[in-house]
């Protein structure tokens, strides 16, 4: 999971995340690369000239997460995870 935040005063992170990319289930390999871009496409795996492998995401947002000064991308490495229905 991909989150975005902002840094503190003290150079230290937000715990207020702003918006969050759940990636696809998608096997990548040790040293193969991953981007993401917040415009909409399809996601895509390719190679780089020098043959590396690169996994591409697509957020499928109309308008930039990161565009301003201070703003902090966090990768989470999820290895588990619940989730519940939030019922009335």
């Amino acid at each position: 999971m991909l989150a975005d935040t902002t840094y503190l005063n003290n150079g230290k992170v937000s715990n207020k995340l702003r918006h969050t990319f759940w990636f696809p289930d998608k096997d990548v390999k040790k040293d193969q690369l991953v981007s993401v871009w917040t415009k909409p496409g399809t996601d895509t795996t390719s190679e780089t000239d020098s043959g590396t492998k690169i996994h591409r995401f697509f957020w499928g947002l109309n308008r930039a997460v990161w565009n301003d000064t201070g703003d902090c991308a966090i990768l989470f490495a999820l290895t588990t995870w619940q989730f519940f229905e939030a019922v009335n």
